[in-house]
């Protein structure tokens, strides 16, 4: 299921990009033009990856946490204008990620049977440590999946605290020059 993309790593053939208009309808969103042409266009059947390493394009992440934040908040800005089942597609991720720790934390609280507890968080451990292991060999950085426990769980954070409170906001959002 097809649902965004990165310009610094994406093609598409002409007659897909005048189809849905090109970056026309996304013209006043301040980022993800590459996003949302993906979204408008993109299906199982006019989509491939590509995943060979001398196709990987590598960009610089943000320096500081207020530039991460500022990069994150721009990047949300395009989820209003995504396809409403793109949009449940990934707030169901979302939930189950928040859900998944919030759980963990008040039934561990609460003294519900710590060894099932602990058992399904370590199955769903285990279960994403098999995924992203399979994913960082094909990226060729292995050396991240020790990473994954403290990721996943900063993930949890990050979608139930900073990304509703970027989505109240209503700042408007543009590109820093920096």
């Amino acid at each position: 299921m097809p649902y965004m993309g990165v310009g610094r790593n994406l093609a598409f053939k002409r007659q897909v990009y005048d189809r849905v208009g090109g970056f026309s309808n996304h013209a006043h969103i301040a980022s993800g033009d590459d996003d949302l042409l993906v979204n408008a266009a993109a299906n199982a059947s006019n989509t491939a990856l590509c995943l060979a390493p001398e196709s990987f394009v590598y960009s610089r992440a943000p320096k500081s946490w207020s530039a991460y934040f500022r990069q994150k908040q721009r990047h949300l800005s395009s989820s209003p204008a995504y396809r409403w089942r793109h949009k449940m597609v990934l707030a169901m991720m979302a939930f189950s990620q928040v859900g998944h720790y919030f759980l963990l934390i008040v039934l561990m609280v609460i003294g519900f049977a710590p060894e099932i507890v602990l058992g399904l968080y370590f199955l769903r451990l285990f279960s994403v440590l098999f995924i992203f292991g399979k994913i960082l060999r094909v990226l060729r950085e292995p050396g991240l999946l020790w990473r994954i426990m403290l990721f996943d769980a900063f993930l949890a954070v990050y979608f139930g605290a900073v990304v509703p409170w970027f989505l109240m906001r209503k700042k408007r959002v543009g590109w820093a020059a920096r």
